[in-house]
């Protein structure tokens, strides 16, 4: 018998994973700031991971090979005092998947189906105004987090439309050009 999808909510025991879609239990976690030196702010892959000399090394390296978000234990611990609102994180019991919550949107990982309602600005096109390669542009950068497939369709847009605006001065000039010889 096929399982019946449960939709994700914040702060719900169990729910669809957005990794693995299974029906199943999530832990929730809050998180908190550490500060960080600029030459600290990396990004840890797996084969840095396997570089890395740690006790703990074997264990991280699995749970990259499964999620690309995972966690890593610090050592000395540390008290930390500065909690993020509004930010939480789920994890799946059944893959050990991460979800990231910002509000009670889920913004990470995102289906095709739908995209989190996080951003203030408002992309609407208008009818009335030509199109501006810098509004794709802007649209895109916008939407990258949420939709890497839809940020490049509006890149491509806005070159699109760069190229028609570059043809139609390109025709443009060439008439200036024309009457002046005249």
């Amino acid at each position: 018998m096929a399982s019946q999808e449960v939709k994700p909510k914040l702060g719900s025991e169990s729910f669809s994973c957005p990794h693995c879609n299974a029906v199943a239990h999530h832990d929730w976690f809050s998180l908190f700031l550490k500060p960080e030196n600029a030459t600290e702010v990396v990004i840890l892959t797996l084969e840095a991971a396997m570089l890395a000399k740690s006790e703990k090394r074997d264990e991280l390296i699995e749970r990259l090979k499964d999620n690309v978000l995972t966690y890593e234990y610090q050592e000395p611990p540390r008290t930390l005092k500065v909690k993020l609102v509004n930010l939480y994180v789920s994890r799946c019991y059944s893959c050990k998947g991460f979800a990231i919550w910002v509000r009670d949107q889920l913004v990470f990982p995102i289906s095709g189906k739908e995209s989190p309602n996080i951003i203030e600005a408002d992309f609407k096109e208008v009818e009335e105004e030509p199109d501006k390669p810098a509004d794709d542009m802007q649209e895109s950068k916008a939407i990258l987090n949420r939709s890497p497939k839809g940020a490049t369709a509006q890149d491509e847009k806005g070159s699109e439309t760069a190229t028609r605006m570059l043809g139609s001065l390109k025709e443009f000039l060439q008439r200036l050009k024309d009457q002046d010889e005249k």
